[in-house]
């Protein structure tokens, strides 16, 4: 142990909480702060006696390890510096990372919160409450933090720890230090804990529960209904037998298109089914795709994407913003969505109560390379050149069209225009995206002699079958056009008008070309000339989709299986399974 300037540097205790001799002698030997003093319990029985040492201690600073931990050099340091720096902050937290069985660092989805935390103090009282109530926890467990002993001695008599059951008593302690005072975060990960393969996200949930009803909820205002919602995650469950009526949600033209296929495939196994855009409504067994659901009302909830690109905007952290655990059934697909997932597994959050599996996107029951002989209305046009350019962005606005067809019009290649109203027509407020496809038809049509428009209402894998690349800002055609092995291009600086002020596109996936509006005409001349390479639609579509023309069939084998009917059980070698266990608002 280190012994320079001890008397200029603040003292801290380290609370040691049921480690073995052997691991506090280890902690202790690798330790290198100066100034320290050691404390242990042997159980959580011994609670009452370490709160009556530290009221009694002299030190400056708390700070607690615990088994299955591990701490890098440096961690007090900083703590201490963190609290010197920002005078009147009562607690600082180390963000914490888990590590596996073969001591891998497990993808740390905690750090990528860290932008939002340094440099801020924020209420306790509020973070414990949003960690609660999206079962997300942000603040790790007692280990990740260090308080000042004067504000230990001000919150710990106000603990009724002895009337908390002796595994929640950690818990229990860091919540309430937590929800009196004011945090600091620091921007290093410091903590490690081993998240073991054998974690189940049920160990402990009752007497966890128990605890947030009887004491937590009334001091953070949780309502008894939130909190039902939330441990009915933990429940285990059992095959149900259920009436086989499928309700099917939707919220836009675009939404309903997609589940199609899906409730065909339950018609024809003698499902009664219905579809509504009534996003509340009870139903027996609900499918949904939208951003925004109420699984809860119905008895059995499958979620499956609308978007091959959803919620690009915070990858990897899809899950933590549109949570799945309280659906029964989740559907991917295909291996990069798989991918993705298994990013954020270790969260709650993710994790539907039946698992998550990898059956495929709806569409590609009916359109792809493999299903070219149908033609499936596949649009009948002349046009003038071999080439053609396809342009079908998500949002008209700011004159793309304009952008798009004043550039190429003078190139040897048709243009092909491709308009979405689907997705705005159930909504009043989006009336000016249709206000200005409209205006840019009436503005370009009949102009030029290879300009063509197909109806806006034409589905996106029809028209892509006459084109040989597509340019849009950031819209997920862009991925369904790998089905057809057609690449794309991105204009990244056009902008997207869902927030004010409008911001430009994002495009985080590796299969699209990504270049500015000045770059565009360069860009086909390069495309013409067979000089744009570097991308293989075909490698990344057997990537991104998987189980063509038998992704409907799947899912309904799955849904028959879980809601008590005989099914084909071929879908379970396709159930995401992670090494690693499950991270809780309590370990």
């Amino acid at each position: 142990m280190p012994d320079n300037n001890i008397s200029q540097l603040s003292s801290v205790l380290l609370v040691f909480i049921c480690c073995s001799p052997e691991e506090i002698d280890d902690y202790v030997n690798q330790e290198n702060y100066g100034n320290f003093q050691v404390v242990s319990i042997d159980s959580p029985d011994d609670y009452p006696d370490l709160i009556s040492f530290i009221l009694g201690s002299e030190c400056d600073f708390i700070s607690f390890i615990e088994p299955e931990h591990v701490y890098e050099e440096g961690r007090l340091t900083s703590a201490i510096n963190e609290f010197l720096s920002n005078p009147g902050t009562d607690l600082v937290i180390s963000p914490r990372q888990f590590y596996d069985d073969n001591a891998n660092v497990i993808f740390d989805v905690y750090s990528e919160y860290n932008a939002y935390f340094p440099e801020k103090t924020l209420d306790g009282r509020s973070l414990i409450q949003d960690c609660i109530l999206n079962d997300l926890c942000l603040y790790g467990d007692i280990s990740c933090v260090m308080i000042p002993s004067s504000y230990a001695k001000r919150v710990l008599p106000l603990i009724p720890l002895d009337k908390i059951t002796p595994e929640m008593r950690s818990t229990a302690l860091y919540h309430y230090l937590l929800i009196n005072g004011k945090i600091r975060y620091l921007n290093t990960v410091y903590v490690f804990k081993h998240l073991t393969a054998r974690t189940d996200a049920r160990d402990n949930a009752h007497a966890f529960f128990e605890y947030l009803k009887r004491f937590l909820s009334q001091e953070i205002n949780i309502t008894s209904e939130q909190l039902s919602a939330i441990e009915s995650r933990y429940k285990k469950y059992k095959i149900k037998n259920l009436k086989k009526e499928i309700t099917f949600f939707y919220q836009n033209q675009s939404e309903l298109d997609l589940l199609t296929p899906l409730m065909e495939e339950a018609t024809r196994r003698g499902y009664s089914c219905s579809s509504t855009m009534n996003i509340t409504e009870h139903s027996v067994i609900g499918v949904y795709c939208s951003h925004t659901n109420f699984p809860e009302n119905s008895e059995f909830s499958i979620i499956l994407l609308h978007d091959m690109t959803q919620g690009c905007d915070v990858w990897p952290l899809y899950w933590q913003t549109e949570s799945w655990n309280n659906y029964d059934l989740g559907i991917l697909p295909g291996e990069f969505w798989a991918d993705l997932w298994k990013k954020n597994a270790v969260l709650s959050c993710a994790r539907p109560r039946y698992g998550v599996f990898k059956l495929g996107f709806l569409k590609n029951d009916r359109y792809g390379e493999e299903h070219q002989a149908s033609g499936h209305d596949k649009p009948n046009i002349e046009m003038k050149y071999d080439k053609t350019i396809l342009y079908a962005p998500s949002w008209e606005y700011d004159d793309k069209e304009d952008d798009f067809v004043l550039a190429l019009q003078s190139l040897p290649v048709n243009l092909l225009i491709k308009q979405n109203k689907k997705s705005f027509r159930s909504n009043e407020a989006f009336q000016f995206v249709i206000d200005n496809i409209d205006n840019m038809r009436a503005l370009h049509e009949g102009r030029f002699d290879n300009l063509y428009y197909l109806d806006p209402d034409t589905e996106f894998l029809q028209a892509v079958q006459l084109c040989d690349l597509v340019v849009s800002d950031e819209s997920s055609v862009m991925t369904e056009a790998l089905l057809y092995g057609v690449p794309s291009v991105a204009v990244t600086d056009w902008l997207i008008p869902d927030m004010v002020p409008a911001r430009k596109a994002i495009v985080p996936t590796n299969w699209v070309y990504r270049i500015k509006r000045v770059e565009l005409r360069e860009t086909i001349e390069k495309f013409i000339k067979g000089e744009l390479n570097g991308i293989n639609p075909a490698e990344w579509k057997n990537k991104v989709f998987g189980n063509s023309g038998h992704v409907s069939a799947s899912i309904m084998d799955a849904i028959d299986y879980y809601t008590g009917h005989p099914s084909d059980t071929e879908f379970m070698k396709n159930k995401l399974m992670m090494d690693t266990g499950v991270s809780t608002l309590w370990n």
